[in-house]
This record gives C-alpha cells, sequence and structure tokens, in this order.
C-alpha cells in the first residue's frame, strides 16, 4: 500500500476499491478508527411548510412532500432505499400558536404507511385553542433526514 499526501484535490467522483466501492475515512483523533463514507452520509433530508400550504423550502434526494392530513405529510424519494424501512430517520416539528407560544416535537415514522421509496410522518403536535381544547395542527416547521444504503 503507497500513500498519497494531497493538500487540495478537485473531483467530481471518489469511488473506492474495495468491495461496492467503499471508502473507509480515518475517525477523529487516531489512525486506527474508520467509518464508511457511504455508509455515514445523509441521503435525504427535507425541509418543508405543511401549515398554510405545502411548501417545500429546501431538499436533497426527496421528488416532492405529500399532505396526507392534519400533522400528517409523505416524503417521496427520488432513489429508493435497499429494502422497505432499511433506514434510520428523525425530524421535527415546529409551530407558532395564535398566542405566539412555540410548540414543538418529534416526529413519529408510520411504519405500516411507509416504503423503501416514501416515509409517513405524524408529527403528534397540539396547539391549545382558544376554548382551552387541543387540536392537532400542520407545523410551520418540518424537518426529516434519513441514512441508510440506497437501491
Amino acid at each position: 500500500m503507497s500513500t498519497l499526501n494531497v493538500t487540495t484535490t478537485s473531483t467530481d467522483t471518489l469511488t473506492g476499491q474495495s468491495v461496492g466501492g467503499s471508502i473507509a475515512v480515518t475517525g477523529e483523533n487516531t489512525s486506527t478508527n474508520t467509518t464508511d463514507l457511504q455508509g455515514g452520509l445523509c441521503k435525504v433530508w427535507t425541509v418543508y411548510d405543511q401549515n398554510s400550504s405545502l411548501t417545500v423550502t429546501d431538499s436533497n434526494g426527496s421528488s416532492s412532500v405529500t399532505d396526507v392530513g392534519n400533522a400528517e405529510g409523505t416524503v417521496n424519494f427520488t432513489v429508493n432505499f435497499n429494502t422497505s424501512l432499511g433506514y434510520a430517520t428523525t425530524g421535527v416539528n415546529g409551530f407558532t400558536n395564535a398566542g405566539g407560544t412555540d410548540l414543538n416535537c418529534l416526529l413519529t415514522l408510520n411504519n405500516a404507511n411507509s416504503s423503501a421509496s416514501a416515509a409517513r410522518f405524524f408529527g403528534p403536535g397540539f396547539a391549545a385553542a382558544a376554548n382551552s381544547e387541543q387540536q392537532i395542527v400542520d407545523f410551520d416547521y418540518n424537518s426529516r433526514v434519513f441514512w441508510g444504503d440506497l437501491a
């Protein structure tokens, strides 16, 4: 094995020479711990407003977001993941109610309506109504991120 020391490089494609083109990246503060470059990359992310009208403000790897009900939406992927539910995901919702109170919550993945090509989420957040009842609301700010092997 030889070593090439480069200060700056510019390229359009990196391909590993081992199994599946995998590239090992040396971890922080060590020369022995590594992480897999492909496995560690976020494959899909999206940020959208579902409150007034569904508007995707920024995304990568997401073709669209579908509004399927109050506080519920489906993120559609541009490239399928390797298996149904073969990804790790997280996200957060945010909403400012009429009284100016910021409400935030983590989301819940709806496994029954998710697949390798799309993920449905329910944000179990509530906004206090004027009559003190709780209402399920569409959120102003929604973010979703996904990691996993693509098909």
